[in-house]
C-alpha cells in the first residue's frame, strides 16, 4: 500500500512502479516481491535525495529527478 501523499509516474515491464510519495517527496520503486523501497538508498552523492523517479526500463534501471546542494537534476539509478 502506497502512502497517502504518492504519485506513480511509470510500470515497468517487470511490475516495477516508480513514483514519489510524502510531503517533501521522496522517490519510490515499488513491486510485490520488495515492496516499497525509497529511492535515496541509492544515491551515489551524499547529501542528494531522489525526489521522484520517473521511468523504469525492463533492465529495473530508474530514471529520476534528485535535488543536491540547491539544484535538481536527473539521475539514472540501477539498483
Amino acid at each position: 500500500m502506497l502512502p497517502l501523499h504518492s504519485d506513480g509516474f511509470d510500470v515497468g515491464s517487470s511490475g516495477h512502479v516508480v513514483g514519489s510519495f510524502g510531503l517533501p517527496a521522496k522517490g519510490f520503486v515499488l513491486h510485490s516481491t520488495t515492496g516499497l523501497v525509497d529511492l535515496t538508498a541509492f544515491a551515489a552523492t551524499p547529501g542528494m535525495t531522489i525526489i521522484g523517479g520517473t521511468g523504469v526500463n525492463a533492465s529495473r534501471q530508474v530514471t529520476a529527478l534528485a535535488e543536491v546542494s540547491g539544484a535538481t537534476v536527473g539521475v539514472l539509478i540501477t539498483p
